[in-house]
């Protein structure tokens, strides 16, 4: 039995897109529909940070995955090592966080990258930012004191 891991491994090498697509819109824009979207049209798989707690890669490596990003923000990495890392897992970009920081940086991958800003509403962002992400956070600091 292939499971939903396995399908989406597949999925990503056997993506004949050569483009690279970066998100530069904040959180609670789209960026998960916008990716969702374009990995349906393109077959090409885009990293998102959710990956991170539900890909068994990342899962077993996560403090790897946590320095490679952290010495991104404070030292810099040049484009080969951007390439690499993207090479590696498999990704044709990204709409989410680290990356979408990194965006000016990683668009120097492929001549063909495209830069998507997701844009909403600041009133319904807000909300939506408090009613998801912020929630989340205040949730996970409540459950620490227990």
């Amino acid at each position: 039995q292939t499971t939903n891991q396995e399908m989406a491994d597949n999925q990503r090498s056997e993506s004949s897109f050569d483009g690279f697509v970066l998100g530069a819109g904040l959180p609670c824009t789209g960026t998960k529909s916008t990716q969702e979207a374009i990995e349906i049209l393109t077959g090409a798989k885009l990293f998102n940070s959710i990956d991170v707690n539900s890909d068994t890669y990342f899962k077993k490596n996560q403090v790897a995955f946590m320095n490679f990003w952290k010495k991104a923000f404070e030292e810099g990495h040049n484009t080969e090592t951007f390439a690499n890392w993207f090479q590696e897992h498999k990704y044709h970009g990204t709409m989410s966080h680290p990356g979408r920081w990194l965006y000016q940086d990683l668009s120097k991958l492929n001549p063909n990258t495209k830069i998507i800003l997701t844009v909403r509403d600041p009133k319904l962002w807000y909300e939506s930012v408090q009613a998801t992400i912020i929630n989340d956070i205040e949730t996970r600091k409540s459950s620490f004191g227990k």
